[in-house]
């Protein structure tokens, strides 16, 4: 009987996290895709979600946002558009059993106030758990020669 109850209660934490790293980075890809998705539909609800809820800091261009509120607000009121983008060459670092680094080249077809954006760009984001939920803390874009 007792062990019947240690499984139930141990079952939901299974589910919640990731089995080991190649589930985990499977896992914040998709994560990362989500908010790349939620860019381009200026979707502040899962900005919301997929955001640690402070600090979190996102480097682009010249500019550094600071704080979950200040990063939707701007993201989500900008005069910018994202049509298009693919990832590539991910890699993935587990830095402890609460903190992962995820890095990439992404590719993309997006323009501000009429101005195309760098086609692609090196990305580094840090993700950090927040009880059964992984969460970006950090992103950091560097545009590449094409």
């Amino acid at each position: 009987m007792k062990r019947s109850l240690l499984a139930l209660a141990i079952f939901p934490l299974l589910l919640a996290q990731p089995a080991n790293a190649q589930d985990l980075k499977s896992r914040l890809i998709e994560q990362e895709k989500r908010i790349w998705t939620a860019w381009s539909q200026k979707d502040e609800g899962a900005y919301f979600s997929l955001l640690a809820k402070d600090p979190v800091v996102i480097i682009i261009g010249q500019g550094r946002l600071t704080g979950r509120d200040q990063i939707v607000e701007e993201i989500t009121a900008s005069p910018c558009s994202l049509t298009d983008f693919d990832f590539s060459g991910e890699s993935f670092r587990q830095l402890s059993k609460d903190i992962a680094l995820l890095s990439y080249l992404a590719k993309q077809d997006a323009q501000c106030a009429g101005h195309k954006l760098p086609g692609k760009l090196l990305v580094s984001s840090i993700y950090f758990r927040e009880g059964s939920h992984w969460r970006m803390s950090y992103y950091q874009e560097t545009p590449v020669d094409e």
